[in-house]
């Protein structure tokens, strides 16, 4: 009867052994499948930091134009020597428009004036203000200011609209094409 045991012993040894061998190779290649599937996603997810940092980092930038401006307490409405809370209620946005005005000579009337005016971004005013609330000895001086323009004119600089006006989806019509006047 031992003789029996030994006899399918061995054979049963050698079954689990190939048996053992199989599954250790089917192990290594099921941590080599996951390591290659984490691998590929590592990769797209770079791929896909990359795609959006490069698509977005325009958007830390911001196109301007730079104007000479007079901090004339006229055209502010403020008075000579008024207090910072008199002083941030001036009229900025209205310096900042007659300041582009003057920069462009050329353009007069009512309607190109509106049209050159609407390049310029609402927040232009603000950094005129926050200017002259810090340092009020600016009024009465001339000063060159870099201001920023508006979305459209941004977004055309930056190419992601088009320039030619006759173009679908251009926001800038022929009078407002101005080239080179921004940064």
């Amino acid at each position: 009867m031992t003789e029996m045991v030994e006899q399918t012993s061995a054979p049963a040894a050698e079954v689990v052994a190939s048996r053992l061998k199989r599954r250790y190779a089917a192990e290594r290649n099921f941590k080599f499948m996951g390591m290659a599937a984490i691998a590929v996603a590592l990769g797209f997810l770079a791929l896909l930091l990359t795609s959006i940092v490069a698509k977005g980092v325009s958007a830390f930038v911001q196109t301007q134009v730079q104007v000479e401006v007079t901090f004339d307490a006229g055209v502010l409405g403020v008075q000579p020597g008024a207090d910072k809370h008199d002083l941030a209620a001036g009229d900025y946005l209205g310096l900042a428009k007659a300041s582009l005005w003057a920069r462009f000579p050329e353009v007069s009337g009512r309607g190109p004036q509106r049209q050159l005016a609407a390049l310029l971004s609402p927040s232009a005013g603000d950094d005129l203000r926050d200017m002259v609330v810090a340092d009020p000895s600016l009024i009465g001086s001339t000063r060159k200011v870099w201001l920023p323009v508006a979305d459209s004119v941004d977004m055309t600089e930056k190419g992601f609209l088009p320039r030619d006006p006759a173009v679908e989806g251009a926001r800038l019509n022929e009078a407002q094409r101005w080239a080179g006047w921004t940064r």
